[in-house]
């Protein structure tokens, strides 16, 4: 196992802020990077993204599924096809990615809950309001 370096752990925040903001199942990603880690072969990786989203209509749990691996296939090839010679250095991405993912899944859940509720205004002072 390597040791993930500053560049690798930005790329690793890219990608999963890239995959939340684009609503992409952190289970899903996790299912790709459980292939990466059990081939170790980041051509192969890239070949198995492809055919998911290919085939993948046979495959679907959902409605958004081939969505997932569409997204999946697009911020990978944008963000890791300079690791497809290093399944390792891949591995060390992704799987921090897929942890940042539900890191930032969370916070966004926790922000929600401890926002707080608008407070509705009596009818009155919005008619004061309009008339000014």
């Amino acid at each position: 196992m390597i040791d993930i370096n500053d560049a690798m752990w930005r790329v690793a925040d890219v990608v999963a802020r890239e995959l939340v903001e684009r609503d992409c199942d952190p289970n899903e990603v996790q299912k790709a990077f459980v292939y990466l880690r059990t081939h170790k072969d980041g051509e192969r990786f890239f070949r198995f993204l492809n055919m998911l989203v290919q085939h993948g209509r046979f495959l679907v749990r959902s409605s958004r599924t081939l969505d997932y691996y569409k997204v999946m296939l697009e911020v990978c090839r944008r963000h890791l096809t300079g690791y497809r010679s290093d399944a390792a250095a891949m591995q060390q991405v992704l799987g921090w990615a897929v942890r940042l993912m539900r890191f930032y899944i969370a916070q966004q859940v926790h922000e929600i809950h401890e926002a707080p509720m608008p407070r509705r205004q009596p009818p009155q002072q919005r008619q004061q309001r309009r008339r000014r």
